[in-house]
């Protein structure tokens, strides 16, 4: 091992200590400051738990499938059945490692056991989960149309807008100029992640079936998240409409996609929290039903723990 080895080692080691610092704090500051009790997990209509943890679990195998589409934009044929395996797994590891980037590395490690190379792993699961931040943004519109009053002042839209706009537009803009990266990639080995991700995109885009089927598996992810967290709460007996559950369980997602704890745990209660109190949801509620997900998330990895014993069999 070098010396470049053990520093980027080490680096690794601090990065996760951090990350799991910050979920451990968060969680305990809320814990401590709403007084959780144990019986506030009790559920008053157990059915309802168990269509949320139906819903989380069905997310990785929709969500290998939209992967093997994009794949598919590179010419490359990857077994359904492999990249499912492949994303229980990483969702599994993403447990334990930082927010969903951790999950994403597995699945490139993995996917170069299959005959992809790696640069193009990393290209493809960066497409992919552009696609779900792109999806996430499809509905921002809905805060827009519901009477919440911190979506109505003219400021907020403008920027909701702006952003949404930004985020749908720039699949389009990286198509466009796919052939102008091409051309600098020759020359200029950094551009060459750029490259590629602009040629799926052209691919992807120039392929109406596969855009939308994209598109559509990326916002069904996202509904059944919504259809997760809405069952929770009603699970546990709040009164919360799903119409106006949709509209703000996007801010909930996007908190726990971000790479500052280990699997989200912690800015995802505290997002759940802010956004939920909105609409006059109670805050021991709102953590205690972020606290749920969670572990309807960790239950819903549990194939991947299966597959992480028999990684040498996940092959194309």
């Amino acid at each position: 091992m070098t010396k470049g080895d053990r520093a980027t080692g080490i680096k690794k080691k601090i990065a996760f200590l951090i990350k799991l610092a910050i979920s451990i704090t968060l969680l305990f500051w809320l814990f401590t400051k709403f007084d959780l009790q144990a019986h506030q997990f009790t559920p008053k209509e157990p059915m309802w738990l168990i269509v949320g943890i139906v819903a989380t679990l069905i997310q990785p195998a929709i969500m290998g499938e939209r992967w093997r589409i994009i794949l598919s934009a590179y010419d490359l044929k990857t077994a359904l059945s492999t990249l499912v395996k492949i994303t229980y797994l990483s969702v599994f590891m993403g447990q334990f490692l930082p927010a969903s980037i951790g999950g994403d590395a597995i699945r490139v490690v993995m996917i170069k056991r299959c005959g992809v190379r790696l640069t193009l792993g990393a290209v493809s699961t960066v497409i992919d989960r552009g696609f779900a931040l792109i999806a996430l943004f499809f509905l921002v519109p809905l805060a827009f149309v519901n009477d919440i009053k911190e979506f109505q002042n003219t400021e907020t839209q403008i920027i909701a807008a702006s952003l949404t706009f930004l985020m749908l537009v720039s699949p389009l803009v990286l198509a466009y100029m796919a052939p102008f990266f091409e051309r600098k990639a020759h020359h200029r080995r950094w551009i060459r992640p750029i490259a590629y991700i602009a040629s799926g995109m052209k691919h992807l885009i120039c392929s109406p079936l596969k855009i939308f089927s994209v598109l559509s598996i990326s916002l069904a992810v996202h509904l059944l998240s919504a259809v997760a967290l809405w069952s929770v709460m009603m699970g546990l007996g709040s009164e919360i409409s799903f119409w106006l559950g949709l509209t703000i369980f996007p801010a909930i997602i996007l908190a726990q996609m971000l790479p500052v704890s280990l699997g989200g745990w912690g800015v995802r209660e505290v997002a759940a929290i802010s956004v939920l109190g909105m609409v006059g949801v109670n805050p021991q509620v709102a953590l205690t039903s972020s606290v749920m997900l969670g572990i309807f998330y960790a239950l819903a990895s549990l194939p991947g723990a299966w597959y992480a014993f028999q990684w040498h069999k996940i092959d194309a």
